[in-house]
């Protein structure tokens, strides 16, 4: 198969959906298949040598122009609107509608007026959030096509989805790991103390990921003789401003926390080779009811003990033999399961084993191969 993942936004880029894209794209040409990235920009290569094909027209060099100075969240999600079309209005131009193409997107505006223009190749269309306004009406349209699927992250989401659409072709496509992140427990790498971790924004699309919930624990840590250390990887230079302020507030010494900001994900793995326990400290709501944190499947396969906050998501992703479920509302009871961990309690060794096994149902080449089957094409 001919496999085009289309990315609207900027790319390459460190950001989930860029990774994700130049894992795909890598894992479907391991296996076999013809793949390119279709962006906006120039015609070149990525750091997995995935072909990069430009559409660099003037009027997407001028949005985003205007974009990367944006006054206000409404006028970047026009520009962003008019990118998507411009973009399929493009692709329309130049993609070939036959039986051995798949374009791959995460955009719904752009799929739907590949529609109006009666493109007749297949579309695999991955919705990653609950999508309202405008957005829902679009998918509602979208999802009448034989031609496109529809994939989401989770089982509950994906119910959800088919009694909106009223249409039972939807395909569960959940995030995934690189093979690389796989380490047998071998390669753990002790720095003599305990190191703690959390890799990730503080918010998500506008969300709270529920980081100040873990900073109880940190002040309770500190007043026990433990050796440890608490990395916060990934966070944005606002978050590192605000948290700062916090463990000045809970006089947590400072010598116990570190904040790292960007971290390219090709050196994720320098850092979950060091962690022993990872966190996924989301809180339940509806914006995270869809989500499949890109975190859980990458702590598993470098066995990381993961430590996830009891919501009807992260349970129906984990169970308890894979993982440690907590409410950050009980910062004393959370401190016993961490110094169970520290005292080698055998159940974190079980489950940092069995979640090493179960992660490795969540490679990108799986990603694929499960789409494909979806699509009744041989992966």
């Amino acid at each position: 198969m001919n496999i085009s993942f289309i990315s609207t936004a900027r790319y390459p880029t460190e950001k989930a959906y860029g990774v994700t894209i130049e894992e795909s794209c890598a894992a479907a040409n391991r296996l076999g298949h013809i793949s390119n990235i279709v962006t906006i920009g120039e015609d070149g290569f990525d750091n997995s040598g995935n072909q990069i094909r430009g559409i660099n027209t003037k009027i997407l060099n001028l949005l985003r122009f205007v974009v990367s100075r944006r006054k206000s969240s409404t006028f970047t999600k026009v520009a962003f609107s008019f990118s998507s079309i411009a973009l399929a209005l493009r692709l329309r131009k130049v993609a070939t509608s036959t039986d051995n193409l798949i374009l791959w997107a995460r955009d719904i505006l752009l799929v739907y007026v590949l529609q109006l223009m009666k493109y007749q190749g297949i579309v695999v269309l991955e919705i990653h959030h609950v999508p309202r306004g405008v957005n829902a009406k679009l998918l509602q349209r979208i999802s009448n096509s034989n031609l496109v699927l529809i994939t989401t992250l989770t089982r509950a989401h994906k119910i959800a989805l088919q009694q909106t659409l009223k249409n039972e072709r939807i395909a569960i496509c959940p995030m995934a790991v690189p093979t690389s992140f796989f380490i047998d427990s071998s390669e753990k790498k002790s720095s003599g103390e305990l190191v703690i971790g959390y890799i990730g924004k503080a918010t998500s699309s506008g969300q709270d990921n529920g980081l100040e919930q873990l900073f109880p624990l940190i002040k309770k840590l500190s007043e026990t003789n433990i050796k440890f250390i608490f990395q916060f990887v990934g966070l944005e230079s606002s978050a590192v401003s605000r948290f700062t302020k916090e463990i000045e507030r809970l006089a947590i010494p400072s010598n116990l926390v570190s904040f790292l900001g960007n971290v390219p994900h090709s050196e994720i793995l320098k850092y979950l080779r060091k962690m022993d326990i990872g966190f996924v400290p989301y809180p339940e709501s509806p914006y995270n009811q869809a989500r499949f944190p890109i975190k859980i499947p990458e702590y598993a396969a470098a066995r990381c003990a993961i430590f996830a906050t009891d919501t009807t998501t992260h349970r129906e992703i984990l169970d308890d033999s894979l993982a440690t479920f907590y409410s950050p509302e009980d910062p004393s009871s959370l401190l016993s399961e961490v110094l169970c961990f520290i005292a080698s309690d055998p159940k974190f060794a079980h489950k940092t084993a069995a979640a090493a096994t179960w992660a490795e149902d969540f490679t990108y080449e799986r990603r694929i191969s499960d789409v494909l089957k979806a699509l009744e094409i041989d992966g």
